[in-house]
């Protein structure tokens, strides 16, 4: 009897463990699939019968416990990635989804003036410029940009929220050359810097930087 509640007590601390131990890996796994149709209604559309539909696809990525960590072995839709390549080293979780929630406010900002400006309406946008956070461990802007300084333009031409540099970088070959303007307290530096292949996105270019 006495073994019995002994291995009792022996997987409830196991488990439990399991739960609070975070290893130095983030979880990657599939999210919902919401159909588009039944969230957005256009007036006056005409392509009601058309074949096919457009779905909007998430991913979850979390920190791993041993538990998930464990279990990402026996799953064949989540992938494990290193801390590192999601999280500079100062950066903690809180600080990352405060940028995210940051960058979705940027894109839906973003979306809504392109889809201005092809209704043929001039739209005008003011900005102080795009902080950069923090930086990658690996990236290739490590000794020419640092937290604090904020980017005023991207080849010469003035970008205004942090969706639109990334989207303009992406844009680039990877490996290729960019010239980054920022203002560094009350002075204003231009660097050429070389842009790397994308961590979660093979083929795109980006800087490995975090900005807000």
């Amino acid at each position: 009897m006495r073994n019995t509640k002994n291995l009792i007590f022996l997987f409830i601390t196991l488990l439990v463990l399991s739960y609070i131990l975070q290893s130095n890996y983030f979880v990657v796994k599939p999210g919902s699939a919401e159909n588009l149709s039944e969230i957005i209604t256009v007036e006056n559309n005409k392509a009601n019968n058309e074949e096919g539909a457009f779905y909007l696809v998430t991913v979850a990525q979390q920190p791993a416990n041993l538990l998930t960590f464990l279990g990402a072995f026996l799953d064949s839709t989540v992938d494990l990635v290193p801390r590192w390549r999601v999280l500079p080293p100062d950066m903690d979780s809180e600080e990352y989804n405060k940028i995210m929630q940051q960058w979705m406010v940027d894109s839906q900002h973003l979306a809504k003036v392109i889809a201005l400006e092809k209704a043929g309406f001039d739209v005008p946008i003011t900005s102080e410029g795009i902080l950069v956070v923090e930086l990658m461990r690996d990236s290739p802007a490590q000794g020419i940009l640092k937290p604090g300084d904020v980017i005023l333009e991207l080849d010469g031409e003035r970008v205004f929220l942090a969706e639109e540099l990334v989207q303009k970088i992406q844009e680039r070959e990877a490996g290729s050359k960019v010239t980054i303007t920022f203002r560094r307290d009350e002075e204003v530096f231009m660097e050429e810097i070389p842009t790397a292949v994308h961590t979660d996105e093979e083929g795109k270019a980006a800087l490995k930087i975090y900005i807000k």
